[in-house]
C-alpha cells in the first residue's frame, strides 16, 4: 500500500501534526506549497486524558528515574 503525507488536526485542541499514512481523505490543505491530505480527528494524544494527566507524567518520570538508579547497579567499571 502506498503511504501519503497527511495532516491530522485534533478537533479538541486544534493541534496539527503530519504523519505518513495509508488513510485516504478527499480533503486537502496546503503545506509548504503542496496540497496534502487533511483529516480531522476527534481525539489524539494532545487531548486524551491519559496522556494529558499530570499524575501519569509524574509516574512515567518516577519509573524512568527508578530504572536509571537500577541500571547504575549493573554498570561495569572500565578500569
Amino acid at each position: 500500500m502506498k503511504e501519503y503525507k497527511t495532516i491530522f488536526k485534533d478537533k479538541i485542541t486544534g493541534k496539527k501534526f503530519i504523519l505518513n499514512t495509508t488513510f485516504k481523505s478527499s480533503k486537502k490543505k496546503k503545506y509548504k506549497g503542496k496540497k496534502i491530505r487533511f483529516v480531522e480527528i476527534d481525539i489524539s494524544s494532545y487531548s486524551h486524558p491519559y496522556f494529558k494527566d499530570k499524575k501519569h507524567k509524574k509516574k512515567v518520570n518516577e519509573r524512568i528515574n527508578k530504572f536509571v538508579k537500577f541500571s547504575k547497579i549493573f554498570e561495569i567499571d572500565g578500569s
